[in-house]
């Protein structure tokens, strides 16, 4: 079983998927179909809506790193599938499931990994691409369903996350808080992308909620 969408690099495709009681990474052949690794990534997530992990994995370069319903998080021999590191990002930053799994894609930007652990002082974290070592924490909130994005702006760099409870923008060198933006939260599931042009940033959710636009403007306010 598998809610992951899939990605393809190269010869390869790349999901994650349900095995029995285990969650796997799966490497598939792009010309044949056929199965090319299938690497075990943590216990299964159970839920009442459909079990199973639910984010795509993350390609980068010769590396590939996927993050599991159960907030387990691997970096993976892209072509071998043999694991290179891995932990699990709810236990280490005490943070706690929330109801439908964790759900997002892992965001790449140069030798950072960045995901939202969704623990006090650590909901957003960015680690060590190389061996998954810390390299900053920030903010207080659960995590949401959402991935995050990189954003170019001001002549630098910020990454956006949409947790359970607002949308954030971040300073990429130190998780300094730069904007938040409430608005479009809801408290049952934050799950869209958002989506960014120049300096605006669109963040939208379900539930009857609605969107908007945050403009980033020199002074970030």
């Amino acid at each position: 079983r598998d809610w992951s969408s899939a990605v393809c690099s190269s010869d390869l495709v790349y999901t994650m998927g349900l095995r029995g009681d285990r969650e796997f990474v799966l490497a598939f052949d792009v010309a044949t179909g056929k199965e090319a690794w299938a690497t075990a990534h943590g216990s299964a997530f159970h839920n009442d809506q459909g079990d199973g992990p639910r984010g795509t994995p993350t390609v980068d370069g010769d590396r590939l790193y996927a993050l599991g319903g159960n907030g387990d998080l691997s970096a993976l021999d892209a072509r071998t599938g043999k694991v290179i590191w891995t932990k699990n990002v709810l236990r280490e930053f005490g943070g706690s499931n929330i109801i439908w799994g964790i759900s997002e894609s892992p965001l790449v930007v140069g030798n950072k990994l960045l995901v939202n652990a969704g623990g006090r002082g650590a909901s957003i974290v960015a680690l060590n691409k190389t061996d998954g070592s810390l390299i900053w924490k920030s903010q207080d909130d659960e995590a949401g369903y959402s991935s995050a994005i990189p954003l170019e702006v001001n002549g630098g760099t910020q990454v956006v996350f949409f947790t359970a409870e607002r949308a954030v923008g971040l300073d990429i060198k130190d998780g300094r808080l730069l904007w938040e933006y409430s608005k479009p939260a809801n408290r049952t599931a934050n799950a869209a992308t958002p989506i960014a042009r120049a300096n605006r940033v669109f963040i939208s959710s379900d539930y009857g909620t609605g969107g908007g636009v945050v403009e980033i403007k020199p002074d970030n306010k």
